[in-house]
């Protein structure tokens, strides 16, 4: 992390490299496979982030959900605009 001028300490750095890490891996599979039209994320401390689609556009992503219906992150990732797909646990 500290040769992309992040700290390993801070949860923000933490997940701006992840978010970096997550959007090079979509260019690339865009590239190599262009009729792919969205790119599926599961729930995970990432998608958790209350400013999550200022790190991955909504737009081409589906969430999938892995945990319980009652789970209060879903209704914060409905509302940044996020396809959803639900694991029933």
């Amino acid at each position: 992390m500290t040769s992309h001028g992040l700290d390993p300490d801070l949860d923000d750095d933490m997940f701006e490299l992840w978010s970096q890490f997550q959007q090079n891996a979509t260019a690339r599979l865009r590239k190599a496979a262009p009729t792919v039209t969205n790119v599926t994320l599961w729930t995970s401390t990432l998608t958790s982030t209350p400013d999550l689609a200022a790190k991955i556009p909504s737009r081409g992503h589906i969430i999938q959900i892995w945990t319980d219906s009652l789970d209060k992150i879903i209704p914060r990732i409905l509302e940044q605009n996020y396809s959803v797909g639900q694991v029933n646990l």
